[in-house]
């Protein structure tokens, strides 16, 4: 009898032990999980309603020739409908061909106000419209000698190069006003180029990689067969020679993604938006491809290239940011794909006719409405997201944050010799009441301790936001030091009497208020 009483009261423990975990776990989900409804509603605000610096924007165009006024159109309405610019929300903008001159197009500064754009969508769709014809003249004489772009290129240069010369006339890379990513292809190397104005912003490359907005526009669409191959020069000298981007990167989103995470990697919630310039279901059956030539492969090649590479990285893009749901049940989509199916009279990209531009634009429009349910949830994830001066302000002071939280973390080291202590490095920790780790540590160990304890530190943070208003003021302090972090932040741990010149410039180069002292003391050693 005492026995089955002894398992009866084992029995409901266990089940105690169980609700009592299964609450925690669903809590846990709930508080970092993104909510769906405003805190307005009763709803809890998530960790990236609390914290703007970890939500980003991504928007990337295709290439495709005139069919390029298809996302021009998407991008209009995404503004009409958001009330402000879309340069003000996006955190990385990523083209190619036509999609990199529209990128580049929307970030050229006006002239009157640095931080807004020259253009708007709008603009851009009224120069397509204007300025085809002058992209892709209709020549009979040009399509006989070429051969229909066999023996050379169909169009000469000289009108896509006026009018990229009219539209960003002196504008460097460097000048966009967000983060630019245009694909191209170097022939003289063999390889992918891209053309980043973040790294064209970087003085310490000294103008090397930065290029006119013009010529960048010119090498991204030089379609072989279409327009001669491009031949462009950075400020600092530096010379590409190549062809159209579309080639490698048609979508560029995945490289995008890559460029908005090596940018930004604090940010953990992305909202991802690729434009296509329109897809045709072309289809061949065995019958029709068997035995046939390079002559015959030339056209549908190009259109696989391009339409198979997009549609790739369409799937990688997919599985990477997959449908989130929130603690309400609901799926929120992190990742919107527009792209609509075009019949073949609408599918050439060099069809600048007046009534193909009209055709486009009805095609795009009732792709649209099809669709507008999704688009209005854009705009109003849009409208959540801070605007990139926001950001960068805030980014400022958590950089300003983690050098204060640095410079309090060297303050607890002795920069002084400690030969007769055993240890190589001049680096002993301070102890304080709390902390017994031996004096006589290895390397590996000093690194470890340091990473555990910023991780102690910083850990009470992630426990519970609550409510607190003041917690909603701060900066979230996400100042994880991890290993490698470590590594490069404490001077050469194997040799004595030595300092690293690389964490030197690092602190000569950094805003802390606390940089001289620390650099005199490397300077002692």
């Amino acid at each position: 009898m005492l026995k089955t009483f002894n398992i009866f009261i084992y029995v409901i423990l266990l089940i105690s032990l169980n609700s009592t975990n299964s609450y925690a776990s669903k809590s846990e989900y709930s508080s970092s999980s993104v909510s769906s409804e405003d805190s307005r509603e009763g709803k809890k605000e998530s960790v990236f309603d609390l914290h703007p610096l970890l939500k980003g924007v991504i928007i990337t165009v295709d290439g495709g020739g005139t069919r390029g006024i298809i996302p021009l159109y998407f991008l209009h309405m995404l503004q009409k409908k958001l009330g402000v610019s879309l340069v003000d929300k996006v955190n990385v903008w990523g083209g190619t061909s036509i999609g990199g001159i529209t990128v580049l197009g929307l970030n050229k500064p006006s002239k009157e106000d640095a931080s807004q754009p020259e253009k708007t969508p709008e603009d851009l769709i009224k120069l397509v419209q204007q300025e085809a014809t002058t992209i892709f003249p209709k020549s009979i004489y040009n399509s006989v000698t070429s051969i229909g772009g066999l023996r050379t290129n169909i169009y000469p240069a000289s009108g896509i190069e006026w009018v990229l010369r009219e539209q960003f006339g002196d504008a460097k890379l460097s000048d966009s006003i967000g983060n630019v990513i245009v694909a191209g292809y170097d022939t003289s190397r063999g390889e992918p180029v891209f053309f980043k104005s973040a790294t064209a912003k970087d003085p310490s490359k000294y103008g090397e990689f930065d290029f006119y907005s013009m010529d960048v526009a010119r090498l991204t669409s030089a379609a072989q067969t279409y327009f001669p191959p491009a031949q462009i020069q950075s400020i600092g000298g530096r010379i590409v020679e190549g062809i159209d981007g579309g080639n490698v990167a048609n979508n560029i989103t995945a490289s995008a993604l890559v460029e908005a995470r090596k940018r930004y990697p604090d940010v953990l919630d992305w909202l991802v938006i690729s434009l296509g310039t329109g897809k045709v279901q072309k289809t061949m059956s065995y019958s029709q491809i068997k035995n046939k030539g390079g002559l015959f492969w030339l056209k549908p090649t190009l259109d696989i290239t391009m339409n198979g590479a997009s549609q790739v990285v369409d799937y990688q893009l997919r599985e990477l940011l997959p449908p989130e749901e929130s603690d309400t049940g609901f799926y929120r989509t992190r990742y919107h794909r527009f792209n609509p199916i075009l019949p073949p009279e609408n599918s050439d990209l060099d069809n600048a006719s007046p009534e193909n531009m009209r055709q486009l634009l009805i095609h795009a429009e009732a792709y649209y409405r099809e669709h507008e349910s999704e688009f209005n949830e854009i705009v109003k994830e849009l409208r959540k997201r801070p605007s990139i001066k926001e950001i960068n302000r805030l980014a400022a002071l958590k950089r300003q944050e983690e050098m204060d939280a640095l410079s309090e973390r060297l303050s607890h080291l002795e920069l002084g010799s400690s030969h007769n202590s055993g240890v190589k490095t001049g680096l002993v920790p301070r102890r304080k009441m709390h902390e017994s780790t031996p004096s006589r540590q290895g390397d590996e160990e000093k690194i470890e301790y340091m990473h555990q304890r910023s991780v102690s530190e910083s850990e009470p943070f992630f426990q519970e936001l609550g409510d607190d208003s003041e917690i909603k003021r701060k900066l979230p302090r996400l100042v994880e030091f991890r290993r490698s972090s470590t590594k490069s932040m404490l001077p050469s741990l194997g040799s004595p009497r030595k300092f690293n010149p690389a964490l030197l410039q690092q602190i000569r180069s950094s805003s802390s208020s606390d940089a001289q002292d620390v650099e005199e003391g490397l300077e002692k050693k």
